[in-house]
């Protein structure tokens, strides 16, 4: 495994996403998440273009927090977090959404396997937590950024 696993506090890794008034949603979303736990770093907000849909692009930013909040109780405050702003969950998990909020490492387990395979989990993660290595491979997270940041074009949002 990666490292020595955590008493509580974990560090928690939580990336966000929104295409439905994403300006004003992840900001709110960030302020919101702090009720969970002091927040030690927060990434480059991306603008990425959707996944499994051609609806509009979203902006995407990964947040670490503190927190003594294990796996399964963290994503009952993460849906209720969504659902007061506005989520509703359907049957299309690719639908438009005001925020999109997924736990990808808790304790240095990975939770979410695709922060490997997806450029909008990857590259925000690479920022926080450059040194976070696969399971198996062993590649680092930095590694997979680089060479997602040569196929894609995600664009850093700087005036939010």
């Amino acid at each position: 495994m990666n490292a020595k696993p955590e008493q509580p506090p974990y560090t928690i890794y939580i990336s966000l996403g929104s295409n439905i008034q994403p300006r004003h949603n992840l900001p709110l979303a960030i302020a919101m998440l702090r009720a969970l736990g002091p927040i030690q770093a927060v990434s480059t907000i991306w603008e990425t273009p959707p996944v499994g849909t051609d609806g509009s692009k979203f902006l995407n930013a990964v947040i670490c927090i503190k927190s003594p909040l294990e796996v399964d109780a963290l994503k009952t405050e993460l849906r209720q977090i969504e659902a007061q702003m506005g989520r509703v969950r359907t049957a299309d998990k690719y639908a438009p959404r005001p925020i999109d909020l997924d736990i990808l490492i808790h304790n240095n387990q990975p939770i979410d396997p695709e922060i490997w395979e997806q450029p909008h989990l990857a590259i925000p993660l690479a920022e926080v937590y450059p040194d976070y290595r696969h399971p198996q491979s062993r590649e680092t997270i930095a590694a997979a950024s680089r060479k997602f940041q040569t196929r894609v074009q995600f664009k850093p949002v700087t005036d939010l």
